[in-house]
């Protein structure tokens, strides 16, 4: 197994796929890739950069560039995960439940 960046893909329409090494990507390649888009210029590219990468240890940079630019081609390019937002303080999240400071007498 070879790692390299997660790319992220669109398997089907709601189910998002991260291809996080090569051999994963590679098996994307063949047996998941949209038959409308497979056997594209940029398809090939793709899967020939992937058999440099396994078969003749070439670098993996160009190999993530062949595939992001095969999937963006094809369509299926999904955007990062957006990271978790952190969870807001009480104080914060609910301000009306605190008092803020000490009352004066009249």
């Amino acid at each position: 197994m070879i790692p390299m960046a997660p790319v992220y893909v669109w398997e089907n329409d709601s189910t998002r796929r991260t291809l996080a090494d090569v051999d994963g990507a590679m098996r994307f390649l063949n047996n998941h890739w949209p038959q409308i888009d497979d056997g594209s210029e940029l398809h090939r590219a793709a899967v020939y950069a992937a058999i440099g990468v396994v078969e003749n240890a070439a670098p993996v940079g160009p190999f993530r560039a062949a595939l992001i630019a095969a999937a963006e081609d094809a369509g299926i390019l999904a955007e990062a995960q957006p990271l978790p937002e952190a969870r807001a303080s009480a104080r914060i999240a609910r301000p009306w439940l605190f008092r803020s400071g000490r009352r004066r007498r009249r």
